[in-house]
């Protein structure tokens, strides 16, 4: 439990790549501010205001944004 928990606060090198990769990658890269803080400023972020999932928001993004 304590690795587990270590490894949350402290990423290693491979999860930080696939972080980049998301970043770069995702199809909700176009709002990547997520991805490019620091490990300690989302873990701050999120202690203090539970921000949305951007994997989540970019479904939701893409509903609005569609015309009929």
């Amino acid at each position: 439990m304590l690795r587990y928990i270590l490894s949350r606060v402290r990423p290693g090198t491979e999860q930080l790549s696939q972080l980049r990769l998301l970043a770069r990658t995702g199809p909700w890269a176009s709002e990547p501010q997520w991805y490019e803080q620091s490990q300690a400023r989302r873990i701050l972020r999120w202690v203090t205001s539970r921000p949305t999932r951007t994997e989540t928001m970019q479904p939701v993004r893409a509903a609005l944004a569609e015309t009929y």
